[in-house]
């Protein structure tokens, strides 16, 4: 009964005093995901940076830092929390060099001193199925990760959640969540789409650009990927990529806005946003802030903003239940 007659109250009061208390109505929040990758090291010219097979155009604000380092992971986690962002998906390539720094970064998020409010989850990334064995992979991310962080690591539909990025196919294993990411027919997740602003490409031989063009795509559990830019044309132009493809490469066209603002249209159907990516420079779609602009992390924190406003001293339907009830 007590509810009933504060709701009562509360709603008279509004309407004597307008703006001096905001009902709103129950809204979820969504979460906001990056796909993050761990997979460099220190100085230019060392792994990923700018070696013969990864090169990259944008110098972040960092520096060429390396990613298995706890100053990295405090700078990075400080400007994702700022911005809205309270997922990370990281790369992981099975057992090697990068599963030390992903399991340093676990290590660092559950001990810091710093409240961070991050889940984290993984992404098999190999881009090879003959370089997974599926047994060992579910094994060793249940063992090392799951059951060890099992307050962090993320979970999706009641399970934790294990993203495998096309084309790896992978087999059910019933004590995760596991979705396909990638632009194959066959994805869970679609990985990417330019809407109208993929208007530069080319390749040798065959390659279907129509996969990456339209607007962004919702999965059927809710869903949606998203991209500041996209442009692997450096990887074309040193033979590494068979295939290039430009989308708003220096920002003028406004394709990150485009598709955040789908995102807004379409709230209602989405539970996840992922954003690719904070830190994937040799195909420029990160957001993470650069030597020479910050402004796609500042972009994404007021759209974010906007998808889970958090009204400063409102009173809200759900405060006044779990208040009352208490």
């Amino acid at each position: 009964m007590i509810r009933p007659i504060l709701l009562l109250l509360l709603v008279l009061l509004s309407m004597f005093q307008p703006g001096l208390i905001q009902v709103a109505s129950f809204q979820r929040n969504v979460w906001v995901g990056t796909y993050y990758y761990v997979w460099y090291e220190a100085g230019l010219a060392s792994n990923h940076w700018n070696t013969s097979y990864a090169l990259v155009r944008d110098l972040p604000a960092l520096g060429f830092y390396p990613s298995n380092n706890e100053a990295t992971f405090h700078v990075h986690l400080s400007a994702m929390q700022e911005a809205g962002i309270n997922l990370l998906i990281v790369s992981w390539w099975n057992e090697s060099a990068i599963d030390e720094a992903t399991s340093n970064l676990f290590r660092y998020v559950s001990e810091s001193e710093f409240r961070y409010s991050f889940k984290l989850a993984l992404m098999v990334d190999v881009g090879n199925e003959t370089l997974v064995d599926y047994g060992r992979a579910y094994d060793y991310v249940w063992k090392n990760y799951c059951v060890k962080y099992a307050d962090l690591f993320f979970n999706w539909q009641d399970r934790p959640l294990l993203l495998f990025f096309n084309p790896v196919r992978p087999t059910v294993d019933t004590r995760f969540t596991v979705r396909t990411v990638g632009n194959q027919p066959y994805a869970n997740w679609n990985f990417w789409k330019a809407m109208s602003f993929l208007k530069d490409h080319a390749a040798r031989g065959d390659f279907n650009f129509t996969e990456y063009e339209g607007n962004p795509m919702i999965s059927s559990d809710g869903v949606v990927n998203i991209i500041p830019r996209y442009d692997d044309s450096l990887l074309y132009a040193v033979g590494q990529r068979n295939y290039y493809m430009r989308a708003d490469p220096e920002l003028t066209d406004g394709l990150y806005q485009a598709q955040w603002e789908f995102v807004l249209r379409n709230r209602g159907s989405v539970q996840l946003v992922i954003i690719y990516s904070w830190n994937e420079h040799h195909e420029r779609t990160a957001i993470e802030p650069l030597m020479t602009a910050n402004h796609l992390r500042d972009m994404t924190r007021i759209y974010t903003s906007k998808l889970n406003p958090h009204p400063t001293g409102s009173i809200t339907l759900e405060s006044i239940f779990v208040t009352s009830a208490n």
